[in-house]
């Protein structure tokens, strides 16, 4: 393996839970992408829904409306905070593999 990071990106997000540090939870989300490091480290990358306020104003000089409403962004975390159903398992090990076989 080079010592630059590889990253392997998924055609088709894989749904994924993503553990927050500590004992904060975890949320849902898709799994996007995994970046293979040296020494054997993988960092995931994963996207997930979160609330974002948005502010507009239709014309100079008359007031702003303001929301909030449901945004997607993309999160990286470490692979042992990121799990997958079971029955992907395999086929997410075998895309890394490959990736691995290329560099």
């Amino acid at each position: 393996m080079t010592s630059e990071p590889v990253v392997v990106d998924f055609d088709d997000p894989i749904d994924a839970r993503v553990r927050f540090p500590g004992l904060s939870g975890e949320i849902q989300g898709e799994l996007v992408a995994v970046e293979i490091r040296p020494g054997e480290e993988f960092w995931i990358r994963v996207r997930v829904q979160m609330w974002k306020r948005w502010r507009t104003q239709l014309k100079v000089g008359a007031p702003s409306i303001e929301g909030i409403g449901p945004e997607a962004i993309e999160i990286w975390a470490p692979a042992q905070a990121v799990d997958v159903d079971s029955d992907v398992q395999p086929e997410v090990a075998r895309m890394v593999r490959e990736a691995e076989a290329r560099t």
